[in-house]
């Protein structure tokens, strides 16, 4: 029993310590259980940003290294948006003077040229060939690091909607590096632009067709 109550009190520990580091991130619910093939962890935290992989695998990595025994993780976000304090409108003040006095100017300037010239000549351009990109399709892939997926307005930005596990997007030309990750933009059926990791995306494969001419 002692041995189980120093182990729970390194765990939490190491979880409030990793999971500080995060900005704006704290930890609600933390579940503990014991198998034979080590500790199984299921851990519930709230968040303004989402955790990357790379941040889930660090916390992870510190728990083997401190406790020496093998973990499986298993953390849960909650996404919480926090926002900025609200100030009332600038009162704004009206003259009520009478307008102001204006000063009207005129000028008046005539200029008349005239020339007349003359040429025909048809000229025929035909335009090059040319390869417009199109977008492609991709849905969204299950991982077991991250449970839900948000469609993001920029990269780490503020969430414009949940996104569902094999649900079809379609992939547009934008991509940008942001906290180690490559975020492409992409369009869901409703018509919405947004952002998303392409880590949580998988390229869907158009069937061939076949066309016979008779």
């Amino acid at each position: 029993m002692f041995s189980q109550v120093k182990e729970n009190q390194e765990i939490n520990q190491i979880i409030e310590k990793e999971v500080e580091a995060i900005n704006d991130t704290d930890v609600i619910e933390m579940i503990k259980s014991r198998t034979e093939s080590g500790i199984n962890l299921e851990i519930s935290i709230r968040t303004n940003r989402l955790l990357t992989h790379s941040q889930v695998v660090g916390i992870q990595q510190a728990l083997v290294q401190k406790l020496e025994q093998p973990i499986s993780l298993v953390i849960n976000q909650v996404f919480a948006d926090r926002l900025d304090p609200l100030n009332p409108p600038t009162p704004t003040f009206t003259n009520t003077l009478g307008p102001s006095p204006t000063a009207t100017y005129t000028a008046t300037f005539t200029a008349t040229a005239t020339h007349t010239a003359t040429s025909t000549k048809t000229i025929t351009v035909t335009p090059l060939p040319t390869n417009t990109p199109q977008p492609a399709s991709a849905k969204v892939i299950p991982t077991q690091i991250v449970p839900f997926y948000y469609l993001y307005q920029e990269p780490g930005g503020p969430v414009i909607s949940q996104l569902k596990t094999n649900q079809i997007l379609i992939v547009l030309y934008n991509k940008e590096n942001f906290q180690g990750l490559v975020w492409v933009e992409v369009m869901d059926e409703d018509g919405r632009l947004g952002w998303i990791p392409e880590i949580y995306l998988s390229e869907v494969t158009p069937t061939p067709t076949a066309t016979i001419n008779n």
